[in-house]
C-alpha cells in the first residue's frame, strides 16, 4: 500500500502530529503503545492505530465509574423514597399489615356467623361453613402467592442494584 508519507518518524513529529508532548510519546512508547523502529524513530501508522485503540479502551467503563453509577443511582432512590414519603405515597409496612389483618379478621368472624344467620338446620350450617371455609383457604393462599411474589420482586430489586 503506497502512503503519501513517511512511515518513520521521530518523537517531536509524532508528538506535533497528535498534540501531544514527545515525552508523552516516549512514555507511550516503553509501555508498548508507540511503535519504535529504531534509535529515536517511530512508526507513524502503527503507532497511530495502537494510541487510538488505547483511547477507546479508556472512553469503556471501568469499575470505578460503574461504582460511581450505583452510589448516583442509590442516592436518586433514596431521594425518591424521601420524597415519597414526605408527599403521603409511603406507608408503613408494619401499620399496613395491621390495617389488612383487622379487615381479614371482621370479614373472618363475618363469614364464621352467616350459617347461623341464614338457617337453623345444621346440615345446612356445616355446609356453609365448609364452603366459607374453602373461599377462606383460596383468598388465604392467593394472598400469600401474592405476598410472596412482592417478596420475590423487592429481593430481585435489592440483588439487582448490588
Amino acid at each position: 500500500m503506497e502512503t503519501l508519507f513517511t512511515n518513520e518518524v521521530t518523537a517531536d513529529q509524532l508528538a506535533a502530529f497528535l498534540g501531544v508532548t514527545s515525552k508523552t510519546i516516549r512514555n507511550h512508547a516503553e509501555r508498548g503503545i508507540v511503535v519504535r523502529s529504531g534509535r529515536g524513530k517511530y512508526l507513524l501508522a502503527e503507532s497511530i492505530r495502537n494510541m487510538l485503540a488505547e483511547a477507546r479502551k479508556g472512553s469503556r467503563p471501568n469499575d470505578l465509574h460503574r461504582e460511581q453509577l450505583a452510589l448516583v443511582r442509590e442516592k436518586r432512590r433514596a431521594a425518591e423514597l424521601r420524597n415519597a414519603e414526605a408527599e403521603g405515597r409511603v406507608i408503613d409496612l408494619t401499620e399496613a399489615e395491621a390495617v389488612v389483618d383487622a379487615i381479614v379478621a371482621t370479614f373472618r368472624v363475618g363469614l364464621d356467623s352467616l350459617p347461623a344467620k341464614i338457617t337453623r338446620d345444621v346440615s345446612l350450617r356445616k355446609q356453609i361453613k365448609a364452603e366459607a371455609d374453602a373461599i377462606l383457604l383460596a383468598a388465604s393462599r392467593k394472598f400469600a402467592a401474592l405476598a410472596g411474589t412482592h417478596n420475590n420482586e423487592t429481593m430481585m430489586e435489592t440483588d439487582d442494584d448490588e
